[in-house]
Formats: C-alpha cells, structure tokens, sequence
C-alpha cells in the first residue's frame, strides 16, 4: 500500500472525519433524525458537542508521520506476511 501524499501532509483528523461512518455523534446532533423530548433543554448535548469538537481539534494537531516516527519498532512488532505459495505452472 503507498500513500498519495507524504506522511507529514496526512493529517489524522482529517482522516478520522472521513472514515467515520457517521459525524453523528449522538442521535440528538442530527436535526432531521433527533426524537429526544428534552433536546431543546439538554445541557449534556453542548457538553458532548464540545468534547467531541475537542477530539477533532486535538486530532488535527497530528499528521501521520507523527504517529510513524517509530518505524522500525513498530515493524519489529508486525508479524511478518506469510509467504506466497510457489505457482504451479502446470495447472496454469
């Protein structure tokens, strides 16, 4: 797998937004979907708002090649690929 960018150009909040499977944090976020009877008075909603805005802010101070500065540990760690069987050329 190679990346499209260098690694200092990739920044983990960024990419944590856009894997997310969904920005919604909780059911009472989302305007079009919210049922939550106390949602116009619900002070946890600003409080969980703020954290996860929070979590994004601290997120996007990191790039990828801040959480890879240990390449080699890291790899050291990774068990390695088993390998390719041999082809068999008389079935090809």
């Amino acid at each position: 797998m190679r990346l499209a960018k260098p690694a200092g150009e990739v920044n983990i909040g960024a990419l944590v937004r856009h894997f997310s499977s969904s920005s919604i944090l909780i059911e009472c976020f989302d305007e079009e979907t919210n049922t939550c009877p106390i949602s116009l008075a619900c002070r946890l909603k600003r409080i969980l708002h703020d954290a996860e805005e929070g979590f994004l802010q601290v997120l996007d101070g990191y790039f990828l090649s801040d959480i890879a500065r240990n390449r080699q540990h890291l790899a050291s760690l990774w068990p390695a690929p088993d390998p390719a069987p041999p082809l068999n050329h008389d079935s090809v």
